[in-house]
């Protein structure tokens, strides 16, 4: 539990919250299993300013934590931290009160969760083709000898004169 006893803030200096948390609050416990595997590292580190403005309570801060899963271009093991920087939340009347932050910095940290995990930013991906790891090994695929092979037109692309949409390039605006 994150806690934030209002009692110890003093009106003209912010007081600094610094610890560790477990990662269970993030409650992922059951995306260990699925396909896309999501399993927390380690924990959650914080780091907030909690301060009052009037009866308010005011948190602002960072959290973090590392989670491992797979690379969604070519199914690699990956671990990256997921950080919340800037967080900011408001707590109205709390004052002389402790104020349970846990939930509101749960959520902060799931959304700050990336849809698409990669290993590295330039990640090649796996050839569709002959399932190739584009990262570590070239392509198999054979080309195909009645096709020019443009520089423009990659690989295992769908030929735009058979498309469905190939009636919209005759459209005039």
């Amino acid at each position: 539990m994150i806690a934030v006893n209002t009692t110890h803030i003093k009106p003209d200096l912010p007081y600094l919250l610094e610890d560790e948390e477990s990662v269970d609050i993030l409650e992922l416990q059951d995306c260990a299993d699925k396909p896309v595997p999501l399993v927390p590292v380690d924990k959650i580190h914080y780091k907030f300013f909690c301060s009052l403005a009037g009866n308010d309570l005011v948190v602002t801060g960072e959290a973090s934590f590392k989670i491992q899963t797979i690379c969604s271009r070519c199914c690699d093991d990956v671990t990256q931290e997921v950080c919340v920087e800037n967080l900011c939340l408001h707590f109205p009347d709390v004052k002389d009160q402790i104020v349970d932050i846990t939930e509101e910095v749960r959520e902060e940290l799931l959304l700050a969760m990336p849809n698409y995990f990669f290993c590295s930013e330039d990640c090649q991906g796996i050839c569709p083709g002959c399932g190739a790891n584009l990262n570590y090994e070239p392509c198999t695929c054979p080309e195909d000898d009645d096709e020019d092979n443009d520089a423009d037109q990659p690989k295992n692309s769908i030929d735009s004169a058979n498309s469905p949409w190939s009636k919209l390039d005759e459209l005039k605006f």
